[in-house]
């Protein structure tokens, strides 16, 4: 790797993913994404960034003083050396589960580490389910810790309205999904949504959300996005819209495989290979 600064570098990585389950106990346990690096690894992008440590900040106009334009907004003083994640989930007869979740992220040159834990429940009552969740983060570079409740409760509105008497095919996948959180900071945030899939072979999937986002230190505003998903025999197609803090994006796309040959042209799903 060639830095900012013009020094050379060159470095190792390594990780490896452990998984077990214990089915007669209903316990499934992974430990993700371990990874120690010499002091000379950077990846491609962490080479990109044009400063070696310190960020670039931007005042917006009068009208929104208090905003931040994080124009370089990486520090590659925190480069990565080790990380470990693991995950823990346990199921409670009929009950519901419990699920555990803990990353480590360490760094060369400093002492300070970024460390995220993430205890929950969730259990199924009447076909409708609920999530509860506390969420502890802890990063590096002085930031106060942030601590976070989470509510999510998800409705099988497509069960409901489904006037099929056997079940020898899936109900309509739709769901309506609701969504609350608060932290520490006195932020709240909450969300409603809705998703599922229509069509023959369930091709055409849609999602649609609005939130709100208010209180504490934090911006308030609302937020919202709609998108529609084809897949078909010819390829996939894509579109959709966003809007957050006066920002409004509209996104479209279309993906598949062109096989040209003798007989002519042939469109096909894009191919996808799994890597072990």
């Amino acid at each position: 790797s060639v830095l900012p600064d013009d020094s050379h570098h060159q470095g190792q990585s390594y990780r490896f993913l452990y998984v077990k389950s214990l089915n007669e106990l209903g316990t499934n346990f992974q430990l993700i994404g371990y990874r120690y690096s010499t002091s000379g690894f950077y990846t491609f992008d962490q080479t990109t960034y044009k400063r070696m440590q310190g960020y670039n900040t931007s005042e917006q106009d009068d009208e929104q003083k208090d905003a931040v334009d994080w124009t370089d907004y990486y520090n590659l003083y925190y480069a990565k050396k080790g990380k470990i994640q693991v995950n823990i989930s346990q199921q409670i007869g009929t009950v519901g589960s419990l699920f555990f979740t803990g990353t480590q992220q360490s760094y060369w040159h400093t002492s300070e580490q970024d460390t995220t834990l993430q205890v929950g429940f969730n259990t199924t009552f009447k076909d409708v389910n609920y999530g509860l969740s506390y969420s502890f983060n802890q990063s590096a570079g002085g930031y106060d810790d942030d601590h976070m409740f989470a509510l999510t409760v998800s409705l099988p509105i497509g069960k409901w309205l489904s006037t099929r008497t056997d079940d020898l095919q899936p109900h309509n996948d739709a769901y309506a999904i609701y969504t609350a959180n608060t932290d520490n900071h006195g932020n709240v945030n909450q969300t409603a949504g809705l998703s599922g899939t229509v069509l023959e072979g369930n091709n055409l999937s849609y999602s649609m959300q609005t939130g709100y986002a208010g209180g504490g230190e934090g911006n308030s505003g609302s937020t919202g996005y709609a998108a529609l998903n084809y897949r078909g025999g010819y390829g996939n197609a894509n579109v959709g819209y966003s809007r957050s803090d006066g920002i409004k994006q509209l996104y479209y796309g279309l993906s598949g495989g062109v096989l040209a040959h003798a007989d002519g042209v042939t469109l096909s799903q894009p191919d996808r290979k799994s890597v072990v």
